[in-house]
């Protein structure tokens, strides 16, 4: 019998090419493009899972009440995790980093800038999995000039000889023994480090003291005892650090964040780059269902539509004995060959098309056939999308009464009709509403590069900060200013994208004892203002004709409603044990991710804090200033090798993750909408065929093309439009839902859901059109010669 059903099932697959064509090729590129984004959302999944203590360790995240908002900021002071460790036995260990973003290394005399690292504990290497190849992970943090590596940065400097007990000049200061080397970081993990050292070192350089309690800007990892309510650990932090200053109110709230959280969970202040959302997998999960549901709903149409063709076959089987249940299983059993043979070819696209996914996703994702666990995930979609896809035509093929169908007095019936145009409505809601997502996303994306910051960013160019350029500022900046091309130079202590250095230290006159304001904080020099053009709403800038400005502050329009200053200028302002004035409020402008409010500043001139020198240059005379500010860097500082970037190259590196998340929604919402596309077809293919003598008939009678037409697309455009009717609302609901993501975001034009759906119209009438247009240019002579 089941040798009778696979030979009906593979002449039926032979002898109808196109629907099976249409059938499977969709089924195929549906699934395929399903398993692309679930490949995507079990990676975003897996970040961190590596480590062994993974459920066990937590990030610290500090919540504050400032003028009645809620802030949080995933750093904390230096002391906070001394004060758990000793605080709070459930503590296992407590850990720190703090980040490096472009050391020097110098071996053998050659120098080189080094990213990705970080001054961390001890705790680090027990907490956190590391796979050693070198060295002891149980001391290898312990001495202050101790320096670990990873296997890949090892393999940089000494090549295939032992790391362990040579040394590299670090920042051109001091050398560092290496201590151990660990086999590169998955890219999985949130913190991917490729060297680390010993935070006392770093303690001892900055002079970083226990009473150090206002600088915010440190990462604390705390792992707690197994079994320990990370929810209970929170309260009793919350209580301690509340009391540890007398009842003052610091922080709201100190959360412990499970480290399996933070890749997709986190939007907060001083957050660590390159981070998840779980909103995106979420909505590409619901497109990867999305895409299977029209990519079945395609094989339910054209099976459900074909019913006639096969009423006397199934007449034929239920006259010999068949019964209901073995018709089912017979039809069951075709889908689900189909959709094996679909399965198959999906996994050869994916694995075709997996390199460039990978490039556009910035991924490694990929698809082993040999695992177990994904013979299992192929082998559910097989049989769960087979019964999703043939379970309704397989009922309503059994049904069929054998003596209507044998006498040729069958017709389909007007349910199988109603539940065709159902789906045909549902396929399009579904295909409108991501083509609502993709006209949203684009024009978000064009509205962050596109929105005023309240500074000029372009043709800026951002040299770090390094050796003796320290000393030799005036000198570099006189040397540059002399050249035509060059207008301005200054520098400041972090990037003006992302100024995430915050204090609570500051005072300022007429401050209570009741106010807490979390400050951005932002060290520049006297020409910072004049060079970014940034404007002033009351004050005026710092300036080199007033000496003493060393001692004067710029805060934002935000810090002053904060602070509660009615006339801020000329007010008493102290922070970092300089006491001085306020001379100036400038205009709110963003200096954080548009992901983020615009937050509380303040500018101060400390020359020690300095970390990166801006360049203003023509657009013009970009390539000669370039030379001339890499001559004088190695005439003042040649033992750092010169480095720059665009201000503005920065600013959309930030958004790299939503334009790369944008792109891959359309590409996806483009298959969703061919998927769609290709199930039209087919049915309207299969409805001109069934109709192929009335056309014939009507054009003998006198009716032109245009009217065929027009009576073979007006069903599908009424569809169409019911679509649009159901879609537009989820739509809207949806994308102002991702919106609000972001602190400033664009409208939902309705010109957004105008173009919705005349596209959707467009690509319906174009597809039903071929079909409409093959019909009613036919011969009539040759559809009714058998009549």
């Amino acid at each position: 019998m089941f040798r009778n059903y696979f030979k009906v099932a593979l002449r039926n697959l032979v002898n109808n090419k196109v629907y099976s064509l249409i059938n499977i090729g969709g089924l195929a590129i549906g699934i395929a493009t399903a398993l692309l984004i679930l490949l995507w959302v079990a990676d975003e999944w897996s970040y961190d899972r590596h480590n062994t203590n993974a459920k066990d360790i937590y990030r610290t995240i500090v919540h504050w009440e400032v003028g009645g908002q809620q802030v949080a900021y995933t750093t904390t002071p230096a002391p906070f995790a001394d004060f758990i460790k000793s605080g709070f036995p459930e503590a296992q260990q407590v850990t720190r980093f703090a980040m490096i973003s472009n050391a020097l290394f110098s071996y053998q005399d050659e120098p080189s800038r080094e990213s990705q690292g970080a001054y961390t504990d001890q705790a680090t290497l027990e907490m956190f999995t590391y796979h050693f190849v070198e060295g002891n992970p149980a001391s290898a943090l312990t001495e202050p000039h101790s320096l670990v590596l990873s296997q890949s940065l090892a393999q940089k400097y000494f090549g295939d000889e032992q790391a362990v007990g040579k040394t590299i000049r670090f920042d051109n200061a001091d050398e560092l023994m290496v201590t151990a080397v660990f086999e590169d970081m998955p890219e999985n993990s949130h913190l991917h480090f490729n060297y680390f050292i010993p935070f006392h070192y770093f303690a001892q350089k900055r002079n970083i003291g226990e009473d150090n309690w206002n600088d915010f800007n440190y990462y604390t990892y705390v792992q707690l005892e197994a079994q320990t309510s990370g929810k209970a650990m929170e309260e009793k932090i919350t209580a301690a650090i509340n009391q540890r200053f007398e009842g003052a109110t610091v922080v709201s709230n100190v959360e412990l964040q499970p480290l399996l959280d933070i890749h997709l969970y986190s939007n907060f202040g001083n957050d660590i780059s390159g981070n998840g959302d779980i909103q995106y997998v979420y909505i590409f999960s619901a497109i990867a269902f999305f895409i299977i549901i029209i990519a079945c709903i395609n094989f339910m149409n054209l099976a459900t539509a074909r019913s006639v063709k096969r009423s006397k076959e199934i007449g034929l089987r239920k006259t010999v004995g068949a019964v209901r249940y073995q018709l089912v299983a017979q039809f069951l059993g075709e889908a689900i060959l189909f959709t094996l043979i679909a399965v198959v070819l999906a996994a050869l696209i994916v694995e075709l098309v997996l390199p460039a996914y990978n490039g556009l996703a910035q991924k490694q994702i990929s698809l082993n056939l040999l695992d177990g666990k994904i013979m299992g995930v192929l082998l559910l979609i097989t049989l769960l999308t087979g019964l999703s896809a043939g379970l309704y035509p397989a009922l309503f093929l059994s049904s069929f009464h054998p003596a209507k169908v044998l006498k040729g007095t069958f017709k389909a019936g007007k349910g199988g009709i109603v539940l065709r145009k159902g789906l045909v409505v549902l396929q399009f809601a579904l295909s409108i509403i991501l083509i609502v997502g993709t006209l949203v996303i684009d024009d978000q994306l064009t509205y962050i590069r596109n929105k005023k910051l309240g500074y000029e960013k372009d043709n800026i160019l951002v040299v770090p900060m390094a050796g003796e350029i320290y000393k030799n500022q005036e000198a570099y900046r006189n040397t540059l200013l002399d050249q035509p091309g060059i207008t301005q130079l200054t520098s400041a202590s972090q990037n003006l994208n992302d100024i995430s250095s915050t204090t609570s230290g500051a005072d300022w006159e007429g401050k209570t004892a009741e106010q807490e304001v979390l400050l951005n904080q932002l060290s520049v020099d006297l020409d910072f203002i004049k060079t970014f053009n940034i404007q002033m709403v009351e004050g005026r800038a710092f300036s080199r004709e007033r000496s003493t400005d060393s001692s004067a502050f710029i805060v934002n329009e935000e810090a002053v409603k904060q602070m509660g200053l009615e006339n801020p200028v000329g007010s008493a302002f102290s922070l970092h044990g300089v006491k001085g004035t306020i001379i100036g409020v400038t205009e709110d402008f963003n200096f954080q991710s548009v992901h983020k409010t615009i937050a509380p500043l303040v500018l101060f001139v400390s020359p020690n804090w300095r970390s990166s020198l801006y360049i203003k240059v023509d657009n013009q005379a970009i390539p000669e200033a370039l030379a001339v500010a890499e001559a004088s860097w190695k005439e003042l500082n040649p033992a750092y090798p010169f480095e720059y970037s665009f201000l503005d190259e920065s600013f959309d590196a930030m958004y790299k993750a939503e334009a790369r998340t944008g792109k891959l929604f359309n590409y996806f919402a483009f298959i969703a909408i061919f998927i769609s596309c290709l199930g039209l077809f087919g049915l309207a293919a299969y409805t001109a065929e069934l109709r192929t003598k009335e056309v014939g008939v009507r054009k003998v009678m006198g009716a032109s093309v245009g009217s065929i037409l027009l009576l073979f697309s007006q069903d599908y455009v009424k569809l169409v439009l019911i679509a649009f009717v159901i879609a537009t609302p989820c739509a809207y609901l949806l994308m102002h839902r991702w919106l609000e993501d972001f602190a400033y975001r664009t409208d939902i034009s309705p010109l957004v859901f105008v173009l919705a759906i005349v596209f959707s119209m467009a690509i319906t009438l174009l597809t039903v059109g071929y079909q409409s247009m093959k019909a009613a240019t036919a011969n009539p002579v040759k559809s009714l010669r058998s009549e």
